[in-house]
């Protein structure tokens, strides 16, 4: 592209809300990203002025390129740069402050194209597809933003989605809990509702969660097979894999549950369960010997309560011929079935599992 062909009115009605957006990126100060993407455009003109044979191929290769040349040049210059971090820790550093501090209409093409022609002197032309190339420039903004860890919002339903891509990426919820978006996978939420109703999001692929604790309004997770309810831990649920949903708690207690099945298991620190499509049965993967050192209390307890301690326990579904019974008796929670032995000698019941 030639200085003859260059419309700066077009270019800066694609590329500058986008390549603002590239540049806050990097240096985390919207108005320092402004400053560069100006500098950049000032640069490119200078240059197809100057330089008469100067060619540009790739316009928006040519632009990103120095964007982030000056942006990566400025983080050097202010020092801005920490030892011992990596790269792709400052990236996640830089996505998470685009997230939080962008503001719809913040950058203004407008104001930034009039800035710059009253620099450099140039004489605007007026068009009838003004308002579709600001259009389009909006549309790209947007794509940069999703193509970086992308929140959109539908605006019939206004949910919000948190993706990631190429690298993890943390995020802090409304109510301060913090998630951890792993690569190609995401979550989204109804703002309003999450901020005054129930805490509630979807899931897509491998999402850690660390819930701040709130007695009156529990956490919930709804995954494609799954879901998971809990009022405040640390745990990861995974279904990257289409035909199952996996989940490990680090700390505190979850209930994990077949998605639409009112029965579920709860699962204590260090413990992994599954559960798999077409099943209804929930998988107990994992069960550290802390875990299944524990012990039962029973003191006059009505059996159909027993029985479904020891179901979310053991992660199966128990059922007893006889409900009208109670048990008063303590067990260690070494083996279901010699728990089940004893308990039908003593009650004079018959117990069976259920799949």
């Amino acid at each position: 592209m030639g200085r003859d062909r260059l419309n700066i009115d077009e270019l800066f009605k694609f590329y500058y809300r986008p390549l603002c957006l590239y540049a806050t990126h990097y240096v985390q100060d919207v108005e320092m990203a402004k400053d560069i993407v100006q500098d950049c455009f000032s640069s490119l003109w200078e240059k197809m002025n100057n330089e008469k044979s100067c060619e540009v191929s790739n316009m928006k290769a040519y632009l990103y390129v120095m964007v982030k040349n000056r942006s990566l040049d400025y983080l050097s210059q202010e020092n801005l740069f920490k030892s011992g971090v990596s790269f792709t820790e400052l990236e996640e550093k830089c996505l998470c402050f685009v997230l939080r501090h962008y503001q719809k209409n913040k950058l203004d093409t407008r104001q930034a194209l009039k800035v710059f022609k009253e620099k450099h002197g140039v004489v605007g032309r007026a068009g009838g597809k003004n308002r579709y190339f600001l259009f389009l420039s909006g549309l790209a903004a947007a794509i940069l933003l999703a193509f970086i860890v992308w929140v959109g919002i539908s605006p019939e339903k206004q949910w919000t989605e948190l993706a990631a891509y190429e690298h993890a990426v943390k995020y802090q919820l409304p109510d301060s809990s913090v998630v951890t978006v792993y690569p190609y996978s995401s979550i989204c939420f109804r703002p309003k509702d999450y901020a005054d109703v129930c805490r509630e999001v979807k899931l897509t692929g491998k999402v850690g969660f660390m819930i701040k604790r709130d007695c009156i309004r529990p956490f919930k997770v709804i995954g494609k097979l799954a879901e998971v309810q809990v009022l405040g831990t640390c745990f990861v649920m995974d279904e990257s894999r289409a035909d199952t949903a996996w989940v490990q708690v680090e700390s505190g207690k979850v209930r994990f549950s077949v998605l639409g099945q009112l029965e579920g298991v709860e699962l204590l620190a260090g413990m992994e369960a599954q559960a798999v499509k077409g099943q209804h049965v929930l998988q107990i993967v994992h069960r550290p010997d802390s875990v299944k050192k524990g012990s039962f209390v029973f003191e006059n307890t009505p059996l159909p309560k027993v029985l479904t301690e020891l179901s979310r326990y053991y992660g199966v579904k128990l059922v007893a011929d006889r409900t009208d019974k109670r048990l008063t008796a303590n067990f260690d929670a070494h083996s279901l079935d010699e728990i089940i032995e004893i308990i039908e000698k003593v009650l004079k019941v018959h117990i069976k599992k259920q799949v």
